[in-house]
């Protein structure tokens, strides 16, 4: 017989899961579900290019909650996709009269319920959007370990004109044949091999492989987590076209700068 004690990590878990997951049904209820956008930095040009749409939560208490303590349980409980209509409606609404381009995050269970194609496509119509304006980050796993059917998917939204985002890439160590066919616009490096790099020898290999990689295949790559002026010196002295981290600017639920306005790092950061 299995006893679990009250205290017992397992029960204290499960606990937690079930208190997120309550607090994102409440805040799906009540609509407190926000939209944050986190500038990324053309490290040629010297401008912020685009945003990365973050989700988050505002609490009962007015606390604004960060998406690393309630994704996976509403992965969990079957609620990422009723997220993601949230979050694309708020930031296509928000950027329909600022002209960045911007990026969503797509999770596996957006693909799993096959909506994205026509969902998105009206909503760029009804918000009068380009296309091409749209980034969509999807994680390096999902391209690998993926269905057939997801991987249609996301050439089917590629071949209308959305950009495609490899996130997190550099984690798995296979699939390079199946992101050619992808023909992603964008690689966003990920942030364990970024948050030292400018003193870890090996992650600059490997980053070096991944920028060289991209070239090969007519892709910009991101760095993540570019926290300080040394992380930003090495990013740029590897070659990677663009920054995004909190050095850059932090995530904000308004855009402070004018739409094309010229923005240096050492403005922002």
């Amino acid at each position: 017989m299995v006893v679990f004690k009250s205290d017992s990590q397992y029960v204290r878990r499960q606990r937690d899961t079930l208190y997120w997951i309550q607090t994102v049904k409440d805040a799906l209820k009540n609509d407190r579900i926000m939209s944050y956008y986190q500038p990324i930095h053309n490290n040629e040009t010297g401008r912020i290019e685009k945003y990365e749409a973050l989700c988050r939560i505002l609490d009962k208490e007015g606390h604004v909650l960060s998406a690393g303590d309630f994704i996976k349980p509403s992965f969990l409980a079957g609620l990422t996709t009723k997220i993601s209509r949230i979050m694309i409606d708020k930031a296509f609404k928000y950027f329909q009269h600022i002209k960045y381009a911007f990026s969503i995050n797509i999770s596996s269970q957006d693909f799993h319920e096959n909506y994205l194609e026509d969902f998105l496509q009206y909503k760029c119509e009804y918000y009068h959007i380009s296309l091409t304006r749209v980034y969509l980050e999807v994680i390096e796993s999902i391209t690998i370990d993926g269905s057939d059917e997801t991987l249609h998917q996301i050439q089917r939204l590629r071949a209308k004109g959305f950009n495609i985002t490899i996130d997190d890439f550099g984690v798995e160590q296979s699939g390079f044949s199946r992101l050619l066919r992808l023909e992603a616009k964008t690689i966003k490096i990920d942030s364990s091999f970024i948050k030292n790099i400018d003193t870890n020898l090996s992650h600059q290999m490997i980053v070096k492989n991944i920028v060289s990689f991209a070239k090969r295949i007519g892709a910009k790559t991101v760095a993540e987590y570019v926290q300080s002026q040394a992380i930003h010196d090495k990013v740029c002295e590897l070659g990677i076209d663009y920054s995004q981290g909190y050095y850059i600017g932090e995530p904000s639920a308004q855009i402070m700068q004018d739409p094309m306005q010229d923005v240096s790092v050492n403005n922002i950061a």
